[in-house]
């Protein structure tokens, strides 16, 4: 089976510490969503980049998640 050519301009890539750094987490959290498929790295000279896109994505959607939790919390007098 042939992979896939996918191209990307440098610009729409980021590293996993920089993607930590944008949502608010730890690096390790960004290796554990990529071992578990909630992120999909492209690996490229043996690093690991993500699409900045993705990224973006996963962030709007935890603010969504945490929205959602904060509004569920029962209020306290």
């Amino acid at each position: 089976m042939q992979r896939p050519i996918i191209l990307f301009k440098p610009d729409d890539l980021t590293t996993a510490l920089e993607a930590a750094k944008y949502l608010g987490v730890h690096f390790t959290t960004v290796y554990r969503w990529i071992k578990n498929g909630t992120l999909h790295p492209v690996h490229i000279a043996g690093q690991d980049y993500l699409s900045i896109d993705e990224v973006k994505t996963l962030k709007k959607k935890h603010a969504k998640n945490e929205k959602t939790a904060e509004a569920a919390k029962p209020q306290q007098s």
